[in-house]
């Protein structure tokens, strides 16, 4: 994997954002027949993901599996900028020897292709399986699968808004409790439902609603689950060390819409299972099962400076 340092560089257009700084790939190049290797280039602090008490926040490798299904689906398939890429389901697993080493910035992903689908000799689908490394050592790996929609069948499928979004933004629940230190940074309000919060998502936010403000994107989601997941749990310092979830509807981000969320029992292993469930107008848009560990409190590793 030395090489994908040498490879092509990869430009926030390739992983549909503005912002330098929330690119998460520094280059990549082809390895072998569908695998793909990756210089990975983390910040030392990610705006919407960030350190969590001096660990890097895992919840990146999610973020970066992403950019590396955007930049194979335009460099390897061919797909034009202005088609859409609906995200299906993704799942990531961090080892515990690299948490209990202290989970410093990885280096490099090898990415692998699967299950492509073409449909009128344009790329319709595929699935990626990822292995993440520092260094030489493997400490981790995930997978997610994509649909691609043309431009024109998205517009058939969404059509362009006549009216601006009547957002409306309840207060949040206070900030600390969820890990965060702005308002503005806290996905979830108070609700009367049981083990359940209302979801918020400002469409003004620099970084949520980056590259398009039609519906609520699956890393908003993935927040708004970690957040859920904490407040259930009270781990005030914890990791999501994998998850599991799936996408099913489009979040609309002017209707009301609930995140639940149900801690289980403690694995031998000390992880705190949560199920997650978002629904909005009683239908499920997007389940999860996150996989909560608190920071190791001993040989602490802070995230790499930069």
């Amino acid at each position: 994997m030395s090489g994908a340092a040498e490879g092509i560089p990869v430009d926030p257009h390739l992983v549909h954002r503005k912002d330098l700084t929330d690119v998460l790939l520094a280059s990549f190049q082809p390895l072998a027949a569908d695998s793909y290797g990756f210089a990975l280039r983390w910040p030392r602090a990610h705006a919407l993901f960030p350190p969590v008490s001096g660990r890097q926040n895992p919840l990146l490798i999610a973020e970066t599996m992403r950019q590396t299904g955007t930049v194979l689906c335009h460099e390897a398939f061919g797909v034009a900028e202005d088609d859409h890429l609906l995200l299906c389901d993704m799942h990531y697993e961090l080892l515990d020897e690299a948490v209990g080493a202290g989970f410093s910035d990885p280096t490099t992903a090898v990415v692998h292709t699967r299950d492509v689908r073409m449909r009128n000799r344009r790329m319709a689908a595929f699935r990626l399986e990822a292995e993440i490394f520092r260094g030489s050592q493997f400490i981790g790996h995930g997978g997610l699968s994509v649909n691609c929609v043309s431009g024109a069948a998205f517009k058939r499928l969404r059509p362009a808004r006549t009216e601006p979004l009547d957002l409306f933004l309840p207060d949040p629940v206070e900030p600390a409790l969820v890990g965060r230190s702005h308002p503005r940074d806290v996905l979830l309000a108070p609700c009367d439902r049981p083990d359940a919060w209302m979801l918020r998502a400002d469409n003004a936010h620099p970084l949520i609603f980056d590259s398009q403000h039609d519906h609520v994107p699956g890393r908003a989601v993935l927040e708004a689950m970690r957040q859920a997941a904490r407040l259930a749990t009270g781990l005030d310092d914890a990791l999501v060390l994998s998850l599991r979830t799936e996408f099913s509807r489009y979040i609309e981000p002017d209707r009301p819409s609930y995140v639940t969320a149900v801690p289980g029992e403690a694995q031998p292993s000390g992880r705190i299972p949560v199920h997650l469930v978002v629904t909005q107008e009683d239908q499920v848009a997007a389940d999860g099962l996150l996989m909560l560990g608190e920071v190791p409190r001993s040989d602490p590793h802070p995230a790499a400076t930069r």
